[in-house]
């Protein structure tokens, strides 16, 4: 019988030892290795014939073959599997190939041996033993053990009425006292024994019927809750124990946990107190900093209840990335290595095939696979080894950090964010571990570079610490369903001060703001709609889109081009006009001539301050008129240039854009037509010359209004 030695895989190994063995018995894994050898020995005979490979070399292929599968395969044992741990009872595996077993129990035994002469001369206690319990094991039964609270509604609401009747008035008073009395002690419960006010009175429910109340002293109240709390305590060492040994039976469970915990909290600490006893003190010790903001809460003092649960969460919080890393130490080594340990049981079948193919050269197979096995079995006493250093520095600090105090509320903070940090450090080693084992089997600088590279710290720490530096944190945040009522702000002051004062803002179901002042008046505001529609285009929708206004953007310059020269042309014709009209009606009133000659020298100064800045521009009268015009109608001056240098060409662009002087030439002509009212001469010979059509019966005026407005219609 050959002994495989597990660490809280027993189930599993036997699984995967009953699997193989089936499947290596089977008919059709004989046939697929007949069938390997077969053409092993055909491949070698061809080789052989064709001088490549010697004839002793064919004879030494056959011989080892036989060999291999005489000594590997055939022979059948009975493998048992042993927990190490000592959670489960041994159990054994028949018809297992006596090559798996002989390679299991052997490389298993020198990783038990040296995991055992490690842990023996190490000399720590059993339950904090990695052998026994695990990696830190001791450190984890602490932190279990901080986060225990009442897992009873009835019992935390008589708490929390014992609490606001009892205990309360009295640290008002300062008859009990927070310090001496409620934060350095190992046990809060016995301290309140006897201090309360006997006077007062309590109601608490009971337990198993909590309807009935029941209103008491403070002291016969503290007698009845020490029974409740007893009680409660025995309960969460029982469920302690089942998380912590989840393979033994709940009562089996909460006796280990009973004496890990008395032994975990007596090593790293140094108080000796029962596991019962130690848990009570975690009951009490939570609810005491629950209390500070269930009571405001319970009282309606908002403020007071959300600066104290935010102290509360404070003296619980640990870093994200500690927590991921003390979960990787404490998970590695029962899933991890026990994960790679079976997949190199399960491919034993496989490595079987490979040894009949290589024949007399199947030893560098053979060496390679023993080698993988060595290399996981290094994995136990290297996690002793790291166990015990962490542990004995874990105990040095905590010792004498908490001076003989360390279930008190005072230490529960340092000591939860002490644990974690341990157990992170773990993790960060635990990491390396694989690689410490390989540089150990192959050796190399490869393997020892591996492992300085693991033990690096994560980068999130350092990038947390990097935003911590550069301004506030802001993590997981949630805000529901608040509200806020009577609320006063005053005198908000910043950079650029506001103050407000005396105004009421008012605002009705009918869309009206009313503002009322301090002076008795107010005003009021309806509210309007705006909409907005916004278009997205596709490629195909945008390239019209744009061509569209291309088009669209051309005719309106031509419309420009062609109104300048139509009103040029107008001008011209108006003031034409005007001079005949004087001379063939002087027999005419004068209301009449004195039109006519007003139209006529508004039409003249038109054409006139057109013919001037042309000349002084460089541009023909079209393009000037057209600047006019647009300067007329507020067109901006590199608007204006533009315009010119659409219409003068390239050479004129390249003046315009190019001197100075042009432009302050443009500019004083913008401001000349503004000043002169050219727009409303230009509009007034327009206009003047329809009306005139319409209103005259002489034929020669008719033709002479008809004449003028021609060039503007079309």
């Amino acid at each position: 019988m050959y002994e495989v030695y597990a660490y809280w895989n027993v189930a599993e190994l036997e699984a995967m030892f009953n699997a193989v063995a089936s499947l290596m018995g089977s008919g059709d894994y004989l046939g697929l290795l007949r069938t390997m050898a077969i053409v092993g020995i055909v491949v070698v005979v061809i080789a052989t014939l064709t001088g490549r490979e010697r004839l002793d070399g064919m004879w030494k292929w056959l011989f080892f073959l036989a060999i291999f599968q005489a000594l590997l395969l055939v022979p059948k044992v009975t493998v048992l599997i042993v927990d190490r741990t000592g959670n489960e009872a041994p159990r054994a595996v028949a018809n297992v190939p006596i090559g798996l077993g002989a390679f299991a129990h052997a490389m298993s035994k020198v990783g038990d041996w040296l995991t055992g002469a490690f842990e023996t001369v190490f000399a720590l206690p059993d339950d904090v033993r990695f052998r026994r319990n695990g990696t830190l094991f001791g450190h984890r039964v602490l932190a279990e053990r901080l986060a225990v609270k009442s897992g009873s509604p009835v019992l935390t609401s008589n708490l929390l009425e014992f609490y606001r009747e009892c205990v309360a008035p009295d640290l008002a008073t300062g008859y009990i006292r927070v310090k001496e009395d409620l934060l350095e002690v190992n046990d809060i419960w016995a301290q309140l024994d006897g201090r309360t006010n006997p006077a007062r009175l309590v109601t608490l429910r009971d337990p198993a019927d909590p309807s009935q109340l029941d209103t008491l002293g403070c002291q016969a109240a503290y007698q009845r809750l020490s029974r409740q709390i007893a009680a409660e305590a025995g309960r969460q060492v029982t469920l302690m124990g089942s998380r912590l040994y989840p393979r033994m039976t709940q009562a089996d469970a909460g006796i280990a946990i009973a004496g890990a915990l008395a032994t975990s909290t007596n090593y790293l600490l140094g108080v000796s107190a029962a596991a019962q006893d130690a848990v009570k003190q975690a009951i009490v010790a939570n609810f005491m900093i629950d209390a500070q903001y269930l009571l405001p809460a319970q009282l309606g003092d908002a403020a007071s209840a959300q600066t104290n649960l935010g102290m509360a969460q404070s003296l619980r919080s640990t870093s994200d990335s500690y927590k991921l890393m003390a979960r990787i130490a404490e998970s590695t080594m029962p899933k991890v290595r026990n994960a790679i340990e079976m997949v190199q049981y399960a491919i034993f079948p496989v490595f079987l095939l490979f040894v009949v193919i290589s024949g007399h050269q199947a030893g560098a197979v053979i060496r390679a696979y023993a080698a993988s096995l060595f290399w996981i079995q290094l994995w136990a006493p290297l996690y002793a080894v790291m166990n015990f250093i962490i542990t004995m520095v874990s105990r040095s600090q905590y010792t004498s950090g908490s001076a003989g105090n360390g279930l008190s509320i005072e230490q529960m903070g340092v000591l939860q964010s002490a644990i974690v940090s341990d157990q992170a450090i773990a993790g960060m080693l635990v990491i390396s571990i694989p690689a410490i084992a390989a540089a150990i089997v192959r050796g190399g600088e490869v393997g020892l570079q591996a492992v300085a590279g693991l033990v690096a710290p994560p980068r999130d720490p350092e990038r947390i610490a990097s935003g911590l530096a550069q301004g506030n944190l802001h993590m997981g945040n949630a805000s529901l369903n608040n509200a806020s009522h009577d609320t006063l702000k005053g005198l908000a002051v910043d950079l650029n001060p506001t103050l407000r004062q005396g105004m009421t803002n008012h605002q009705a179901r009918g869309g009206f703001d009313y503002s009322h002042f301090s002076g008795g008046g107010f005003v009021v505001r309806q509210a309007s709609s705006a909409l907005r529609a916004n278009l997205a285009l596709n490629d195909s929708l945008g390239a019209a889109a744009k061509a569209h206004y291309e088009r669209s953007e051309q005719a309106t310059r031509q419309r420009s081009a062609e109104y300048a020269e139509s009103a040029l042309a107008t001008l011209r014709q108006e003031a034409g006009f005007e001079r005949s009209h004087s001379q063939g009606s002087s027999d005419s009133t004068g209301y009449r001539h004195g039109m006519g000659s007003s139209r006529s020298h508004e039409a003249s100064d038109a054409l006139r301050q057109v013919d001037q800045w042309a000349k002084r521009i460089g541009v023909s009268e079209k393009v000037a008129m057209e600047l006019m015009i647009g300067a007329s109608m507020g067109m901006s001056t590199p608007k204006l240039l533009e315009l010119a240098g659409l219409r003068g060409g390239v050479e004129m662009s390249a003046k315009l854009r190019n001197s100075a002087d042009a432009a302050r030439s443009v500019e004083e002509m913008a401001q000349a037509a503004s000043e002169s009212g050219f727009g409303r001469k230009v509009g007034t010979g327009i206009d003047n010359g329809w009306e005139r059509g319409l209103r005259s019966s002489d034929e020669a005026r008719t033709a002479g209004s008809e004449g003028t407005r021609a060039p503007v219609d079309r």
